[in-house]
């Protein structure tokens, strides 16, 4: 952080120990923060936020009047700016928790060291401007129109998530020999990194997807596109059990663009995040067909939650979703961003039910040239009146 910054930089340390108030305050301003404040317990921590505006506060878990947990909930009610850095010489598994739960900035353990202390000041400096950054996203989204607004609403859902479980989650696994509950806190991290990830880059993806015209149409290798999104799988999931069975032999051609194995990999996400098995199985078959004088190509996907695409088939904008972005089921906008190629590649879904119990998953891509392609209002007659499928 640039001197200058530093120097703007407000921080308030709340512990009844005095001579941690001076330890600390003069490793801070060392390092270059001139402002700081101290607080001997809640009640001149009030007095002080309502004369400041603070960056940071470290607040003590156990003062003389108030529990730090109470103090930090009335600190907030007067200025929602600043973050907080619980600071205890009682730390156990439930404090740490508990202020993952919270919400706080940052968890430190007594003794401190002067290293720990900035870095973790810095981590926590980095969370606010994050956030700032996206109020400001946020004030200038209220123009756009409602589709964005919703997607936006999804995203700060997601980076909350990850707000609450980072900063608690790397200092609980730099310790060695995790616990079984260290390990279940762990996960969470990593579930909701992945979450925030396929969210943020799914909205990025049907802004590149709402530019795609017939034009970028042109002739894709299939099998190609489908073990590029499994080679990606393996980089992805590494800590996760799945094998995707299919004949990656033959070249099949759709027409499609650079996309298509983004839509693969969407698939076999879903499937893997969802598939309750230890080993998540998933086949993939083709077979060429044709419907109503249109040639396409049939990938079936046998697989774990498939049908939550085929659900969200007719669904044109993602604000018109029914399920709310707090639902696990709502995956991310995956089963909407496969909706959308397939509708743009001038395809179609249908789903199937199989002996073993999970469905398949229907998608028909055409097949080349482009003047074979059948308009979009056939597809959606085909929706609502199936007709009668030859396939060979």
């Amino acid at each position: 952080m640039a001197a200058v910054e530093k120097n703007n930089i407000r921080i308030l340390l709340i512990d009844d120990d005095e001579a941690i108030r001076s330890v600390f305050s003069e490793i801070l301003r060392s390092e270059g923060y001139p402002l700081v404040e101290v607080a001997a317990d809640g009640a001149e921590a009030l007095s002080l936020f309502k004369e400041y505006r603070f960056n940071v506060a470290f607040v003590d878990l156990y003062l003389p009047d108030i529990d730090g947990i109470e103090l930090i909930s009335k600190l907030r009610s007067l200025s929602d700016f600043t973050e907080f850095i619980i600071v205890t010489g009682y730390g156990s598994l439930d404090s740490a928790i508990k202020a993952l739960q919270f919400d706080v900035g940052g968890y430190l353990e007594k003794p401190i060291s002067s290293s720990k202390l900035i870095r973790t000041l810095e981590t926590c400096l980095e969370k606010q401007r994050l956030k700032v950054e996206n109020r400001r996203f946020l004030e200038e989204l209220e123009q756009a129109n409602t589709e964005v607004r919703f997607l936006n609403d999804l995203l700060i859902n997601n980076v909350n998530e990850l707000n609450q479980s980072l900063l608690m989650t790397l200092d609980l696994a730099s310790e060695t020999g995790l616990s079984l509950e260290q390990e279940k806190v762990l996960k969470l991290f990593h579930h909701t990194i992945r979450k925030n990830a396929r969210l943020t880059n799914n909205i990025r993806r049907l802004k590149e997807i709402s530019q795609i015209s017939l034009a970028d149409l042109s002739p894709c290798n299939l099998t190609e596109s489908l073990s590029k999104a499994i080679d990606r799988l393996r980089g992805t999931y590494w800590d996760k059990d799945f094998e995707v069975k299919s004949d990656l032999s033959e070249e099949r051609t759709v027409l499609a663009d650079k996309n298509l194995h983004f839509l693969f990999y969407e698939l076999f996400s879903i499937a893997i995040l969802n598939d309750p098995k230890s080993t998540v199985k998933i086949s993939v078959d083709f077979t060429k067909t044709s419907i109503n004088s249109h040639n396409y190509w049939k990938i079936s996907f046998n697989s774990f939650f498939a049908k939550l695409v085929y659900d969200q088939r007719n669904i044109s904008d993602p604000s018109k979703l029914e399920i709310s972005p707090t639902d696990q089921s709502f995956q991310d906008l995956g089963p909407f961003v496969i909706n959308a190629l397939v509708r743009i590649y001038h395809g179609f879904v249908d789903v199937s039910k199989t002996t073993d119990g999970p469905h398949n998953l229907d998608l028909y891509l055409p097949t080349p040239p482009k003047e074979n392609l059948p308009d979009i209002s056939q597809l959606e007659d085909y929706f609502f009146s199936p007709v009668k499928r030859e396939e060979g």
